[in-house]
């Protein structure tokens, strides 16, 4: 019963394969995060003058937490979705853009909402 439930759960993903690919895409956000942290202008009055990991997070984890969520769905769905299985870099990858993928279904749900 419970290969049933995970195999229900992860798909044709091995727990293991699972996690080690949401930690790829973990890295992705955070690297994507420290990008955009880096652009900043520190002269606006909402940015501290030095580097601040309390504000990072802060500023953060709302889309680092959509991000995460992002990066599970794609490892799960992907092979339904595209027809190929999700690999390390993939899930890298879909971490690095998270914000991007968020933006677009943000588009989407103001176009059905007008």
């Amino acid at each position: 019963m419970e290969a049933n439930f995970f195999h229900s759960l992860l798909g044709n993903v091995e727990p293991m394969t699972f996690f080690l690919f949401l930690v790829w895409g973990m890295i992705g956000i955070f690297v994507n995060i420290l990008i955009h942290a880096s652009g900043r202008d520190v002269r606006t009055e909402y940015s501290p003058l030095q580097f601040s990991w309390s504000y990072l997070i802060k500023d953060n984890w709302k889309r680092a937490l959509l991000g995460v969520l992002l990066v599970i769905l794609a490892i799960r769905f992907s092979n339904e979705i595209l027809g190929v299985e999700t690999t390390a870099f993939a899930s890298f990858w879909i971490g690095l853009t998270s914000h991007k993928l968020i933006n677009i279904f943000r588009r989407l749900s103001k176009q059905k909402s007008i």
